[in-house]
């Protein structure tokens, strides 16, 4: 079961991750496009992701939350809390900023202040995407070393198999 429920927040945390990656490239490209340009790809993109994305970060969150509960490693809690912060920033500065593109800008036009809409969304969008990555890698620190600090099979201490009290930190059911 908990190798099940750490497959879900890997896959998940590292599908956000990449999707979030991807928007920051996104913006890069689109940086010095004109209003009418900008509006035209971030509308449809934003409709596209709005259901998917909550999803994905449900899942990201729940099954990172189960791990915790599961394994209790402060490793694994840097990561919930991250990713926590990165749904919070989304639910409270993107999507509303979102929802202003996607109802506001076709019925009322792009306000002459649009740059400055754009570049906040682009600033949180980045500083939720650096806390993805940062819970994504440490959901693999955690599922590459046991928490007594060994790496699992076949990695540079798989041969140190006893702590440091001199107990056996393999696995039930590992060679020994």
């Amino acid at each position: 079961m908990t190798r099940a429920v750490q497959f879900a927040a890997l896959a998940a945390t590292g599908l956000l991750t990449g999707i979030l990656a991807g928007g920051v490239l996104t913006a890069q490209a689109m940086a010095g496009q004109p209003a009418n340009v900008y509006a035209a790809v971030a509308r449809p993109t934003h409709l596209t992701f709005a259901f998917p994305m909550m999803a994905i970060m449900l899942v990201a969150v729940s099954a990172t939350a189960a791990l915790l509960i599961a394994q209790r490693r402060p490793v694994i809690a840097m990561a919930l809390l991250l990713l926590l912060v990165a749904v919070a920033t989304t639910l409270v500065v993107n999507v509303p900023l979102n929802g202003q593109m996607i109802s506001e800008w076709p019925a009322h036009g792009i306000p002459p202040d649009w740059t400055q809409v754009r570049d906040r969304w682009n600033a949180w969008h980045l500083l939720r995407t650096a806390m993805s990555i940062v819970a994504f890698g440490s959901l693999v620190t955690a599922a590459l070393l046991r928490p007594s600090g060994n790496v699992v099979d076949g990695g540079p201490l798989a041969d140190q198999v006893k702590t440091s009290q001199g107990e056996d930190c393999r696995e039930p059911g590992e060679n020994r």
